[in-house]
Formats: structure tokens, C-alpha cells, sequence
């Protein structure tokens, strides 16, 4: 184990806006990919794209959404097992030919939406081909009452007639009756949202961001249990749910009883409009803005990761113009307090659309009638995020390989919780106890506190949970943790009373595991200097290229040296860097000449999924 293993400092959101106005280049800020490649989702919430085209006799068209257009693939499958995979369009129309495969047709969609992961599904008929199917989680839900079980597992299993026990019931009259079974149970809060009574919720087209079924889909959430047998549907409104038992299809009894109450519904979808527009006010204020324009866009109880209004309004207004607060997803909106409340979550972006950051639990409240930003309310900066990182040191350019999570503490201002002495995170792939982070005596990013196993770093934030050069936990504790999971952040005080903090973090793409790595085509980027070349550099200008880096991310680049003859060390950081068309970068770092003795470089590529891979070099 590489003891002396870390990572960037986690950049807050608007950190990112700086890079420019401090002279990285041209090329840095103003490369990447576009919206249209990068799914920046709209921030408006009255964006209007083009509706899915006419399909072909031998296609099939349609939208894959989940509240914001899904950026990813849609992957269709045969009776006989037979796949075809197409990319969405950046507004979530797909279109796949299907002409030789042999219905019925099950679907996946699989990637990001408002930076989450999904895995989505649907089904069609012979018949439905050459018309509209939209994948979204309310299909999803169709599909899974057909198949009896969660339809990913259904999918994943269902290579071929043989293999799929429900295959008969995909018929169209079955599928006919989940549609209008589930389209009844939830016509309460479909009709309060403009959604016109007899709408299909398979086959209807409609426009992510523009339409009344996209604003359904933003209130509605589907989850299922662990056994797979039961799913919820909420109203993220009311908090009402009702319950599905995937055992029983629609055509063996009577509908299920109970529908969804709509509630004070029907404003939320102008809400999430107006919370949207709000975040693009916000980013309009990102340099050139005034202190004071930023503050009438935040509550009168503002706290965002820790700094307060004063500090966050001039942060914005200095900051460079260009970063865009998108992909706006919210959890809930509660009426019933005063002011009303939503929380949710956005991605924040270059002017280019390429990936930044994300932010999880994002408040807004409406105050006089009007939305404001409230902050996160969280008095600690926290992220949590997958990083994979590749390790050259020591005379002969050992290699180590190390695939984990970031577990980022930052407090700004300690005088704000008194008494708070360390954190403990909880989550999946963690152990049962947590993990423990202590306050760093250099200030910044909190450290491991010390070593649960012996693969950890102490004073690192970064949790291994396979490392190729030392005993690990195993690839099954890694490749168990779900989609989405959620790290929760608690705060104790010295004598381990709870200390009133508990933040929860959700990361969207688990780390990969050393052998799926083996497999990644896109992922570590290739560095140059060399290990080799970088073991002989004394100091002065270092060029530092890179390859291979996510086109529609963003990329960090860190110089460290070491002084000699005790003089201080010296730290040259740029983060957020945008990646050209091909997917490279070049910057020059500079530390005195002759200054370096030990020291280290680091390459990070992050993903737009959130995931990091880092290529790092040490010298000691």
C-alpha cells in the first residue's frame, strides 16, 4: 500500500468558475463538448425540443427519461435474446431498427439523469413496431408487473424464449391492461399536471422539459424492494404512496385499489420551472454579476457547504462568467411548512456543457412568493465520489493500482459546531462501523483517522477498497454496492455523544473493481513525462500533457515539490480543466528551479457519471 496516497482537495461548485480569469488558457475553457453531446438537461424549464421523429416501418422511436432527458443507451432485445444498442439523443429520443429480430421486445435505458444513474426499462409488441415507446420509470413499472419480478432482473435473465417464464404474458392485451391499470391508480396527479385523461404512458410522444407527462415524471418516483416483489410510488409532493405487487398482473384480478392523491400537485410543476430558472439567474451572476444581484437570489437563512451569504454572493460575482448550475432534480417539495421548502440536487457545468460537479441535497425555499436559494444548510463541506488511481514511485517505478471512494470533509468556519471532534461514515461497501475522519492539522480535507484495515491511508480521504499491491477487500464487497447508494456523514464530539450533524451524500457510479478495470477502454489517461522523465525533474517549467481523458468531463492536474535545504514546499493546482474535442490537454506548471527533491504529480479525468481516474507520481 502506497502509505502516502491522496487526493485533490474537492472543489467546491464555484471554484470552478476561477480557472479561466487565472490564466489556464483558452483552450482549456473553451474545449469540451457541447450541451447537445453532453446533456446538460436545460435549466430553464421551458426549454422546447424537437419531438421524436416518424419512425420507419422496421424502427422503433421514443423518449428515455426520467424528469430531465436520460443521457446514455437504449438496448433493445428480441424473444430469441437477439440485442441492438442505439445512443440517445441529448433530448432522450432514441430510434432503433429492429428489422430480422422477432417481437415481443423488452428495452433498457441505461445512463444519467440529472447526475444520477439509471437503469430503466420497457416492452412492446410485434405489433407496436414502426411507432412510439418511451422508456421511463413508470414503464419500467409496466414492465416489471408483466414479468412478475423487477424488470432489470427480468431483462438480464430473459436471453431467450426459453429462459424468459413470463414471455407469454407479453402479450398485447396483458400489456394493454398494466398501461391502463397503472395510468388509472395515478390519474389523480396525471390529470392536476394537465396530463390528458386517456394519455398511453407507453406509447404517447411527448417533449422532456416542455410537456405535462415530463412534469409527471418529475413528482412521481418508482422504487422497489430488495426482494423484488413489491414496488412504491410516491408523490414527492404529498409524500403519499401506494404500494404494486409485481406478483399479480393486471388481467388476473381486479385493478388494485387505492390511487394516488394529487394533493397540492398542481403547482409543483411551475415550481420546478421557477426553481430552474432561478439556477439559471444564478449562473448568469458567475463573473461580471454584483455581490448584491446574488444575494437577491438566496434566502434570508442562507448557508451553503459551510460559507454564508456575504462569502458566497462575492465568490459568485468575482468568480469568471461560463458555469452553468443544470440538470436540476427535486426529491421534495414540501407545502405544509412555512415557507415551503424543495430539496434536490444539479449538475454544474462548463459553458461548453462538460461535467463539473455535482451537488446533493440542494435546498430552495419560497419566500414573498418567490424562490430562493437556500443553500445545502450544512454547516461542513461533504462529497463523496469513486476514484480509481494508478500509482508509479520508488527507484525502479513500481506500479500500484487502488480502486475506492473519496470521503471529503471541509470545515470553513469550526465555530459554527462547537464541540465536533470527528465524522463517522456510513454506506455500502464501508465497514459496519464506518469509517472515521479526523480534522487535518494543515487545515483542508479531513483524513482517515487511522487504519480500520491495512490497505487505508491514514490522513487520506480516500478509502481503498482494492488495491493491487496489498490484501483488500474483496471485488464482491465493491461490485455489491447498488447505483445511487448513499454515504451518510455523522458528527460525534469527543466523548462520542452525537453532535447534531447527519448529511447524506449519493454516489451516482460505484468504483470499478480491479478486474472490471482490466476491461475499461476509456479511463486512466496517458500522462506525459513518464515516470521515468518525471523522476529527473529538478524544478523550473514541467509541460504536462495528457490523453485519453472524457471529452464531456472535466480534468485536475497537481504539481507538489518538496524543497531542499529546508526551504517550503511549493503546490501548483488546476482543476476543472476542459478536455479538447479528441479528448486532451497540455498546461506548463511551474516551482522554482532546483527546488524539487520529493514531491508528486497527479492526473485526474472525471467522468461525467462522477467517477475519477487518477494517474499519479511519487517521489520521495
Amino acid at each position: 500500500m502506497i502509505k502516502t496516497q491522496t487526493t485533490f482537495a474537492r472543489s467546491r461548485i464555484w471554484c470552478a468558475a476561477v480557472l479561466c480569469a487565472a490564466g489556464v488558457g483558452l483552450a482549456a475553457c473553451g474545449g469540451g463538448s457541447s450541451s447537445s453531446d453532453g446533456g446538460s438537461g436545460g435549466v430553464g424549464g421551458g426549454d422546447t425540443v424537437p419531438e421524436a421523429p416518424a419512425p420507419l416501418a422496421s424502427e422503433f422511436v421514443g423518449v428515455a427519461a426520467a424528469g430531465l432527458p436520460l443521457v446514455g443507451t437504449v438496448t433493445v432485445k428480441d424473444a430469441n435474446g437477439v440485442t441492438r444498442t442505439e445512443r440517445i439523443g441529448s433530448n432522450g429520443s432514441y430510434s432503433i431498427n429492429v428489422e430480422g429480430m422477432t417481437g415481443p421486445y423488452i428495452f433498457r435505458a441505461m445512463g444519467l439523469a440529472g447526475g444520477r444513474s439509471y437503469v430503466i426499462h420497457s416492452t412492446a409488441t410485434q405489433a407496436d413496431v414502426g411507432g412510439v415507446i418511451n422508456v421511463t420509470p413508470l414503464t419500467d413499472l409496466v414492465l416489471s408487473n408483466l414479468a412478475g419480478e423487477i424488470a432489470q432482473r427480468y431483462f438480464d435473465r430473459c436471453n431467450a424464449l426459453v429462459t424468459c417464464d413470463r414471455s407469454d404474458a407479453l402479450t398485447a392485451s396483458a400489456l394493454q391492461a398494466e398501461v391502463v391499470q397503472l395510468r388509472e391508480r395515478l390519474l389523480p396527479v396525471l390529470q392536476a399536471l394537465g396530463v390528458e385523461a386517456g394519455i398511453d404512458l407507453l406509447r404517447t410522444p411527448f417533449t422532456p422539459l416542455a410537456s405535462a407527462l415530463d412534469t409527471a415524471l418529475d413528482v412521481l418516483r418508482v422504487d422497489y424492494d430488495e426482494a423484488g416483489a413489491v414496488a412504491t410510488i410516491t408523490n414527492i409532493v404529498t409524500q403519499q404512496f401506494i404500494s404494486d405487487d409485481l406478483t399479480v398482473t393486471a388481467t388476473a384480478v381486479a385493478p388494485e385499489s387505492g390511487a394516488l392523491d394529487a394533493g397540492a400537485v398542481a403547482s409543483s410543476g411551475d415550481d420546478i420551472g421557477a426553481i430552474r430558472t432561478l439556477l439559471t439567474q444564478l449562473s448568469d451572476q458567475f463573473g461580471g454579476g454584483s455581490a448584491t444581484a446574488v444575494q437577491g437570489l438566496l434566502s434570508s437563512n442562507f448557508l451553503f457547504s459551510d460559507e454564508d451569504e456575504d462569502s458566497f454572493s462575492n465568490i459568485i460575482a468575482g468568480a469568471d462568467a461560463g458555469i452553468r448550475l443544470t440538470d436540476v432534480v427535486i426529491d421534495r417539495i414540501d407545502y405544509s411548512v412555512t415557507p415551503p421548502i424543495a430539496v434536490g440536487s444539479w449538475v454544474s457545468r462548463s459553458e461548453g456543457g462538460n461535467f463539473l460537479r455535482r451537488l446533493d441535497g440542494a435546498q430552495f425555499v419560497k419566500e414573498a412568493d418567490v424562490w430562493k436559494f437556500h443553500g445545502d444548510q450544512r454547516v461542513l463541506d461533504i462529497e463523496a465520489s469513486a476514484l480509481m488511481v494508478r500509482t508509479s514511485f520508488g527507484s525502479n517505478g513500481n506500479v500500484c493500482t487502488a480502486t475506492g471512494l473519496i470521503l471529503m470533509v471541509d470545515d470553513v468556519d469550526p465555530s459554527n459546531n462547537s464541540g465536533l471532534e470527528h465524522i463517522i461514515v456510513t454506506g455500502p461497501g464501508l465497514p459496519t462501523d464506518g469509517v472515521r475522519l479526523n480534522p487535518s492539522e494543515l487545515g483542508g480535507s479531513w483524513g482517515i483517522a487511522d487504519s480500520i484495515t491495512s490497505d487505508q491511508t491514514e490522513g487520506s480521504d480516500f478509502y481503498a477498497l482494492e488495491d493491487s499491491c496489498s490484501e483488500s477487500a474483496g471485488g464482491s464487497t465493491l461490485t455489491a454496492i447498488p447505483r445511487n447508494a448513499a454515504y451518510t456523514f455523522t458528527g460525534y464530539q469527543s466523548g462520542g455523544e452525537p453532535a447534531g450533524i447527519s448529511y447524506t451524500w449519493r454516489v451516482a457510479e460505484r468504483p470499478l473493481s480491479l478486474a472490471e478495470l482490466s476491461g475499461v477502454t476509456q479511463g486512466f489517461p496517458s500522462v506525459t513525462p513518464d515516470y521515468a522523465a518525471f523522476s529527473n525533474y529538478s524544478g523550473g517549467a514541467l509541460q504536462v500533457a495528457a490523453s485519453g481523458l472524457d471529452v464531456s468531463g472535466s480534468a485536475s492536474i497537481e504539481l507538489v515539490a518538496e524543497g531542499m535545504d529546508g526551504a517550503e514546499s511549493q503546490e501548483v493546482d488546476l482543476e476543472n480543466l476542459i478536455p479538447t474535442q479528441q479528448g486532451t490537454l497540455s498546461q506548463i506548471l511551474t516551482v522554482n528551479a532546483g527546488s524539487f527533491s520529493s514531491g508528486s504529480l497527479k492526473v485526474e479525468s472525471l467522468q461525467p457519471n462522477g467517477r475519477s481516474f487518477m494517474v499519479q507520481y511519487w517521489r520521495y
